[in-house]
């Protein structure tokens, strides 16, 4: 459990309750892909939470922050498969991991 996809150093909670700081917390997790697929910790994420919010607060932000080419592609590929299945729009921000 962190902070990420804000430019500021040191991100604290104080700060981001305050909206000093631009980051949004976040829950990172490290997976063996020969134990867990990419996709199936997708799947998760997708029913977790409510996709569909809009997001009103950076500090409660409905994201996905990829490492690399594979992991944005099927992010976007899951969010579009989940846009036509439900015919709602998904509210859900898929962007570059820059910092935690």
């Amino acid at each position: 459990v962190g902070y990420t996809g804000g430019i500021s150093r040191n991100a604290n909670y104080k700060d981001i309750c305050n909206g000093i700081c631009d980051h949004s917390e976040s829950v990172q997790i490290d997976f063996d892909m020969n134990k867990n697929s990419y996709d199936e910790f997708l799947n998760i994420f997708w029913n977790s939470h409510n996709v569909f919010r809009v997001n009103d607060s950076r500090q409660y932000l409905s994201a996905i922050w990829f490492e690399n080419e594979h992991q944005r592609y099927r992010a976007e590929k899951s969010r579009d498969e989940l846009e036509r299945s439900s015919g709602k729009k998904v509210n859900t921000i898929i962007v570059p991991l820059t910092s935690w």
